[in-house]
């Protein structure tokens, strides 16, 4: 993480959070190696991101991992 967006986040109140994925071109830095592996934990029953002609594809199945990623930046569980 970059930390100027960690501070930015922490800076928003969580009941003001919002969380989409409307960036179907920019999956998590997690995933964005060519060979990039969804973790298990994310509970998804995909095993690596879907790939057409231009690359890799966000979509909201990669939701509950972002908000994941969020959640240990606050210090906080991944349902709040």
């Amino acid at each position: 993480h970059i930390p100027k967006h960690a501070a930015a986040l922490r800076a928003v109140p969580l009941e003001r959070l919002l969380v989409e994925t409307d960036s179907p071109d920019q999956l998590p830095r997690a995933l964005s190696a060519a060979d990039a592996v969804v973790p298990s934990e994310w509970g998804l029953s995909l095993s690596a991101p879907r790939r057409d002609d231009e690359g890799s594809m966000n979509e909201p199945a990669m939701l509950r991992g972002i908000c994941a990623g969020l959640a240990g930046l606050l210090g906080v569980d991944a349902e709040e």
